[in-house]
């Protein structure tokens, strides 16, 4: 997208953030608005890539064993059946190729509902919540949910490495 997504993941402590994007206009413009904010006081991780593909080929093989998937409604312009394809494939791959626990922190935008939210596919991986909340969006312009869920490799019942990207 435009890194909001990215932003706000730089607030975090993470070791390092992705952002991921199918137009090269966008991820360009993504960049641009990272770089003018990667100086402020509010930002914990200026270690951040911003690549552009599909978000189904981005590869988890080569992060940390624990992995944060910050959904930010990506695809609310396309069809729910659209968006179901992209994100069963994107949490099954995240799930298969992180060492650790996988953890989505979803921003679920009401007003979007009806096209490609997230829930069917990510309810499909049986998570585990964790945490839900309102939040206001800037980009959405409301107070809309917040989901944290943890998705645990099979048979593992406890959080792995605290070490996440």
């Amino acid at each position: 997208g435009t890194g909001f997504a990215v932003l706000s993941a730089m607030t975090q402590p993470f070791r390092h953030v992705y952002g991921v994007d199918l137009h090269e206009k966008t991820v360009d413009y993504a960049r641009h608005v990272v770089n003018k904010f990667v100086s402020h006081p509010s930002v914990r991780c200026s270690n951040v890539d911003i690549t552009c593909k599909n978000m189904v080929d981005f590869g988890f093989t080569s992060l940390s064993p624990n992995v944060v998937l910050f959904v930010y409604e990506p695809l609310w312009t396309v069809s729910e059946v659209a968006a179901h394809e992209v994100y069963t494939k994107c949490f099954k791959r995240a799930r298969a190729e992180c060492s650790g626990d996988l953890i989505i922190v979803y921003l679920y935008v009401l007003s979007y509902n009806s096209c490609g939210n997230a829930f069917p596919a990510l309810l499909q991986m049986k998570p585990e919540l964790l945490y839900c909340a309102k939040y206001f969006s800037l980009f959405f312009g409301s107070y809309n949910d917040m989901y944290i869920y943890r998705i645990p490799r099979e048979g593992s019942s406890s959080s792995g490495s605290e070490d996440t990207e």
